[in-house]
């Protein structure tokens, strides 16, 4: 056989009783089998030798016999164990468990059997340790793989976010109109090229099993609003027709993950929009059951485009797959985002399917599950009751922009009106003023043709025709000194977009007087998104642990911008030395860096290296690794929050304001 045998027994007799039918004509054991009557000897032996396969004789299975057959496994985990005994109880099914290939009556060897089932057994230990390896071998490289797609990703994103970052504070500055086209094109190609890096990641993770879901409470209608703001602006630019109809029986609050129901639609009504050349896209959603405490939507985005065949159809949604593979085809595209959508359509509770005719047009649908929450607790602290009712004139030429805005204030129960221009605002002013039925406020934004939104406002305060109503406006652009300017004209509130939807409820709240926030003057401090903020911000000092110079320099601007104090230093090492000697309110900790990474500096502050004072210390991580477990990480390691790289300028006043609010006076910033 060609193979290295044991016979182990707890004593002579009990050898005997298994090597007489085992042996030859002559009563001899084949030269390859070994036999002992000790097992204590057999373990010496076990653990200083080599054995294909080790026969255990223990004729009665009690704990004695089991803690014999734990002891010979532990030091026999490449050998085949057979176990040869007396007994035929239950306790027999516990032995696949502890190592055992096999298990035979000692009353009923038979030599030329027995050998041929030793091989046997061999062969299928032989077969399963095979399997073993190559089930190790794949987790090993599944392993490699993502602590590669790990190591890419940083390296990938740590220069697109000083890029972006850079493009973003370039954009804030006075531009002419070609540079203006310049800054806006370069930022566009890295969120290109952002979004085939994040289509990459997010296949990993599908491919390797770890894609998980958040779960969050958010408002449906403003999630829809935001999702399609980019798509709507894109058709707008191809001379498209955009219409989004949500079902008013879907309710508003709902708990689940909006950041995977935003990628879904991102890229369904994206490939509508690319794939359409004339005619119009339109994304609904539609309540399809309530059972319970739970919800399934179904939403159909539909386009006039070119249609697929069925042919192509049946393999759309693999990954890799376009309906166009040619060198020369005329839509770009990795070949993930339907595959992506699938998935994540599936994870949602859901299924994902297409309808389409060529020439004609498509109709992809899918449908998901959310759980219903109660009201938002941002809703009751600004009193949105009494914001319901209330008359808004929405003065805006961006369709985008539009839905975004209605969106918001549909959900806030507000009745508006919508015009595009200067002069139909001023009219529409006018004629609710001859009705008796006045706005109470005009929403501006201040890019409209022929008279931009500074001199709508000072047209409207100069003529009391126009009732005067309080004036926000929204700017795109926040240029040094704009804000007083709008202050002097008479505007009450001055916001930057994209403005969040609890930064525009609250500035709405404050202007009408909503709940107990008294009304805005003119004669009060202009609301800004800073306003609420600005004492706090006055007061804190802030750590920026950024080995990266590009990076360290954005996050410094940035934070100077914001109106934060702020100091940077290189490593942890730095960042431990500076917090010995000087006081902060809160960290920006970069995780890869020289030295000491930010785990271990987070580590070192939460153990009191730097002084008592600083345990409790924010730690926000600001970290360009994006996989699946990196939040996790950070975590563990102590830090309070995680903020993926390219950065949002957004983002971050967000996280860091939120966490400042929290160290002062222990609540959450809206």
């Amino acid at each position: 056989m060609g193979l290295r045998i044991l016979l182990l027994a707890n004593d002579i007799e009990t050898l005997q009783r298994a090597t007489t039918p085992l042996s030859d004509p002559s009563g001899q054991l084949p030269d390859a089998v070994q036999a002992v009557p000790d097992l204590r000897q057999g373990l010496k032996l076990l653990a200083n030798s080599t054995f294909d396969v080790v026969l255990l004789c223990l004729p009665v299975l009690d704990s004695s016999a089991f803690n014999w057959i734990d002891s010979v496994s532990a030091l026999s985990s490449q050998a085949t164990l057979i176990l040869l005994t007396d007994d035929d109880t239950d306790r027999l099914v516990d032995l696949p468990v502890r190592g055992v290939q096999d298990y035979w009556a000692l009353a009923q060897l038979d030599g030329p059997r027995h050998w041929r089932r030793i091989q046997f057994a061999v062969n299928r230990k032989q077969a399963e340790l095979a399997l073993l390896e190559a089930k190790e071998s794949a987790e090993a490289a599944t392993r490699a793989k993502s602590a590669f797609l790990a190591n890419m990703s940083h390296e990938i994103r740590t220069p697109l976010n000083g890029i972006i970052g850079m493009y973003d504070l370039l954009l804030s500055t006075r531009l002419d109109i070609e540079q203006m086209d310049y800054a806006q094109t370069g930022k566009q190609s890295c969120a290109g090229l952002m979004a085939i890096i994040n289509d990459i990641l997010d296949y990993s993770k599908i491919e390797a099993g770890k894609m998980e879901l958040e779960t969050l409470d958010f408002d449906i209608r403003a999630t829809l609003a935001e999702v399609i703001a980019l798509p709507a602006m894109q058709a707008e630019k191809k001379g498209l027709a955009f219409d989004c109809r949500i079902d008013p029986e879907i309710p508003s609050l709902l708990r689940g993950d909006p950041g995977r129901l935003r990628q879904i639609i991102t890229n369904l009504a994206g490939n509508a929009v690319k794939f359409t050349q004339q005619g119009r896209v339109t994304v609904k959603a539609l309540l399809e059951s309530e059972p319970d405490n739970r919800v399934k939507i179904r939403f159909d985005i539909m386009d006039t485009g070119i249609g697929i065949c069925e042919e192509d159809q049946a393999q759309l949604f693999e990954s890799f797959r376009q309906v166009d593979a040619s060198m020369t085809r005329k839509y770009g595209g990795t070949g993930l985002g339907l595959a992506i959508s699938k998935n994540l359509a599936e994870l949602l509770g859901g299924e994902i399917g297409v309808k389409s005719v060529p020439d004609e047009g498509s109709t992809f649908w899918f449908n998901v599950r959310f759980k219903r929450q109660p009201e938002s607790p941002i809703d009751a602290r600004t009193s949105i009751k009494e914001l319901r009712g209330r008359r808004i004139l929405l003065v805006d030429r961006n369709p985008g922009t539009i839905k975004t805005l209605t969106g918001f204030l549909e959900a806030w129960g507000c009745r508006f009106d919508t015009v595009s221009d200067a002069e139909t605002a001023l009219s529409a002013l006018k004629a609710a003023i001859e009705k008796e039925r006045p706005f109470d406020l005009a929403l501006i934004v201040t890019q409209l043709p022929a008279i931009d939104g500074a001199a709508l406002g000072q047209r409207i305060m100069a003529d009391q025709t126009f009732g005067q109503p309080p004036m926000i406006l929204l700017t795109s652009q926040g240029m040094r000194g704009e804000a007083a300017r709008m202050k002097a004209i008479g505007y009450s509130a001055y916001l930057t977009m994209p403005v969040r939807r609890s930064q525009l409820l609250e500035c709405l709240a404050m202007v009408l007087g909503a709940g107990e926030v008294k009304p805005a003057s003119r004669l009060h401090p202009l609301i800004t998104r800073h306003l609420i903020s600005d004492a706090r911000k006055k007061r804190s000092r802030i750590l920026l642990v950024e080995d990266n110079s590009v990076n360290s320099k954005l996050a410094m601007h940035l934070l100077d911008k914001f109106g934060f104090q702020a100091d940077a230093v290189r490593n942890g090492k730095e960042a431990l030395d500076s917090l010995a000697k000087n006081t902060y309110d809160l960290v920006l900790m970069d995780v890869q860096m020289p030295e000491m990474d930010g785990f271990e500096t987070t580590r070192a502050i939460r153990e009191g290296r730097c002084g008592e004072a600083d345990r409790t210390l924010p730690v926000v991580a600001m970290t360009a690794h994006a996989m699946q477990g990196d939040r996790e990480r950070c975590l563990d390691a102590g830090m309070d929050d995680y903020v993926s790289k390219p950065i949002s300028p957004e983002q971050l006043f967000d996280t860091v304001n939120r966490h400042l609010a929290k160290r002062y006076n222990g609540s959450e910033a809206n």
